[in-house]
């Protein structure tokens, strides 16, 4: 078990608590609030930042809104990306669960499960004369319901994928042109698929998320063509060091639709 320190006593914090104590030992919590330096967040002492340049273990950012803001400055004050992990917090059916990984995507390994286990309707990949396309949302949205229903009816020589991290659009989508709906909890499961997938006709990514901007490589090895929708918040409402984290994913797309101006311009 390795040693760490954690960055975050927030929501997500108080969250992750019993599940980094699983995988490391905690030497102590950091944040970025100096109001809370010098007391306890649970059994562990809450100290200022400088701190954690000093220690050479990893550090586990307990913040899902500004993890990429928070591991900026680390990398500011000197600290490699190579000791730096990131937490997600994702739905399952027993609850809230939170998912430990590296802030370097290359250090992440893959659960080597096949693929037919992460799709939600059990199917083999298999040979077809048919166009393929990949859809990427993570969360539940009608908005890709009707997408892939209505290309469905406009271009039945057309199949299609979904990647999400929700198992309602099982049930929802109303076409026998979605052959796969991959389904993912965890990073290591969504490196897992991306590997295992073939090379599709084209991608079409609904909302820039942090997950794809994570492995922006390897998605743009698996589509001829990739597409990139900016509803506009996920893109100019965050911060700095999260634009430059998702300027990667924008800049290998081969077409980036808006849905104003404003976005466009930002």
């Amino acid at each position: 078990m390795n040693d760490a320190v954690v960055f975050g006593t927030g929501k997500v914090g108080k969250l992750a608590l019993p599940f980094v104590e699983k995988e490391f030992r905690i030497l102590f919590w950091t944040d970025n609030d100096k109001k809370k330096w010098g007391k306890s967040f649970g059994r562990y002492k809450i100290v200022h930042p400088d701190a954690v340049v000093d220690e050479p273990v990893e550090i586990i950012i307990a913040s899902t809104k500004y993890g990429t803001e928070i591991a900026d400055q680390l990398a500011h004050m000197g600290v490699s990306k190579d000791r730096i992990y990131l937490c997600r917090q994702y739905q399952t059916d027993s609850g809230d669960q939170i998912d430990i990984y590296p802030l370097l995507e290359e250090m992440l390994l893959c659960k080597n499960i096949p693929l037919i286990q992460y799709d939600l309707f059990q199917r083999k990949e298999c040979e077809s004369t048919r166009k393929k396309i990949l859809v990427f949302c993570s969360f539940f949205t009608t908005f890709t319901k009707l997408i892939i229903e209505n290309m469905a009816k406009r271009y039945p020589d057309i199949e299609f994928a979904l990647i999400t991290n929700t198992m309602e659009y099982r049930d929802t989508i109303d076409t026998e042109q979605l052959k796969h709906i991959y389904y993912f909890k965890t990073m290591a499961d969504l490196k897992t698929i991306l590997g295992e997938l073939p090379v599709y006709h084209a991608a079409q990514m609904l909302w820039i998320e942090r997950e794809w901007a994570y492995f922006y490589k390897r998605i743009r090895e698996k589509a001829v063509r990739l597409n990139l929708h900016v509803g506009g918040s996920e893109f100019y409402r965050v911060g700095t060091a999260e634009r430059n984290f998702k300027k990667d994913l924008i800049a290998c797309a081969d077409r980036v639709t808006v849905q104003a101006e404003a976005t466009k311009e930002e």
